[in-house]
């Protein structure tokens, strides 16, 4: 007599196998990554199973950490295949109830990395004119030097509601907006 059958799956689930349970573990079963498939003896342990894989898809698993490696198969749930993934827990249990050459998906997962709020953030190089840009700058915010700033603009309209011109330098767009932010017509009192 055999093994009592501890596996039973809700009448609506069926594997992709018949529905008859084998009582021992198959002599090989087949792993798919991607498209490529290769026949492997069952592992006997979950983290067994982890080592053949990266063992039988060099190229493709070659670095890939174990903990973003799982397993799946392909399950017949109301007329419609689903994969349903393994968990190491289960693994001893599934397979031996798998049909001798039956496929079981390997899934790579992404690396999630997630950057701790003490990161700082990058750094970008500076464009072509910011020597300029911090000479004029420091030559407005030093009052000892009135006669090297640049001269305002003698627009009738206050400089706070001038037009940009077209395709302005940065330079020409740094000294217009603090013109327009820094001058007395603008500022509210």
């Amino acid at each position: 007599m055999g093994r009592p059958n501890f596996f039973k799956p809700p009448p609506h689930i069926q594997t992709m196998t018949t529905t008859s349970q084998s009582s021992s573990v198959p002599d090989l079963i087949t792993y798919r990554l991607n498209d490529k498939l290769v026949y492997v003896t069952p592992a006997a342990t979950y983290e067994q199973a982890i080592a053949y894989a990266k063992e039988v898809f060099t190229d493709e698993l070659d670095g890939v950490d174990p903990q973003y490696i799982s397993f799946s198969v392909q399950v017949a749930f109301k007329q419609e295949k689903r994969p349903v993934g393994i968990g190491p827990m289960a693994w001893k249990s599934l397979i031996a109830r798998l049909q001798q050459y039956e496929v079981v998906d390997i899934m790579v997962h992404p690396q999630v990395v997630v950057h701790s709020p003490d990161d700082t953030p990058p750094e970008y190089p500076y464009a072509d004119d910011n020597k300029e840009q911090q000479e004029y700058l420091s030559q407005r915010s030093s009052p000892s030097s009135p006669s090297r700033a640049l001269p305002r603009s003698r627009s009738r309209t206050p400089p706070c509601s001038a037009s940009r011109e077209s395709s302005p330098g940065l330079r020409t767009r740094a000294l217009s907006w603090i013109e327009r932010h820094m001058s007395p017509e603008c500022v509210d009192t």
